[in-house]
């Protein structure tokens, strides 16, 4: 199986808004969203428990996640929720 992971050069924004990567995974907040173009889970990056699968958003606690899509096996790492003022991530 092969699994792309796409590492972010980070730039601060002022929007309390944050994109990862070509396919839209955003952060607004507490709510983390991507578009209807696969089957995602969400997964904490410290205890890798599933906080979310098989929707188009998820609202989280305050904490550092990955979302992961499962039908390209793209893989977002370092996504950051409930932030105020947020980073927007730009694939390397």
């Amino acid at each position: 199986m092969n699994i792309a992971v796409n590492r972010s050069n980070v730039d601060t924004t002022f929007s309390g808004h944050e994109e990862s990567g070509a396919s839209g995974v955003k952060v607004d907040g507490n709510t983390v969203s991507w578009p209807d173009d696969g089957w995602y889970q969400v997964q904490s990056s410290t205890s890798y428990n599933t906080m979310s699968e098989g929707q188009r958003f998820a609202i989280l606690p305050h904490g550092n996640y990955t979302v992961i899509n499962h039908t390209t096996g793209e893989r977002f790492e370092g996504i950051l929720s409930g932030r105020k003022r947020v980073k927007t991530k730009r694939p390397v």
